[in-house]
């Protein structure tokens, strides 16, 4: 196997579990890395999406960004983002699972917020299942995003 196809398996063995599985331990974001607790009584939700927000502020997003968030995962920090502070965003995923979770979700906060026609949320997020190098999205100028797991950093 080459290295692109042997990434792609192992995300596929790890991720592509079930989304309900990872539902047991993460929360209703479903982001799958670490939180930031800005109190003792906040919850994990709200944890991660404090988290969500001081990234945004480190890497001083404004609403004329696009935030490429590279392994996605179940789309929380382009969601979150794009609703909070009003950016677009573009997510990529190599799960099958995260990538139809995160597009159902698009979907779902597409049809509620569509009372103000000049911000249909699905057209502000794009999912890509593939490598983002190879998309027609690898020569624009992105803010590019990335969280990784402890355990992920070599």
């Amino acid at each position: 196997l080459n290295f692109h196809e042997k990434t792609r398996k192992n995300v596929q063995y790890h991720y592509d579990l079930s989304n309900d599985f990872y539902a047991l331990f993460l929360d209703p974001t479903m982001t799958y890395s670490c939180a930031y607790f800005t109190s003792d009584n906040a919850t994990l939700e709200q944890a991660q999406r404090n988290k969500y927000d001081h990234i945004a502020r480190k890497i001083m997003l404004t609403t004329s960004d696009t935030l490429v968030d590279v392994g996605c995962g179940w789309g929380g920090m382009l969601l979150h983002c794009t609703d909070a502070h009003g950016i677009k965003g573009v997510g990529n995923t190599l799960s099958r699972n995260q990538f139809e979770y995160a597009n159902k979700e698009i979907k779902q906060q597409a049809s509620i917020s569509k009372k103000d026609s000049q911000n249909i949320q699905l057209f502000r997020r794009r999912l890509i299942f593939c490598r983002l190098r190879s998309s027609r999205y690898s020569r624009r100028r992105f803010r590019i995003f990335r969280c990784l797991l402890g355990r992920s950093v070599i």
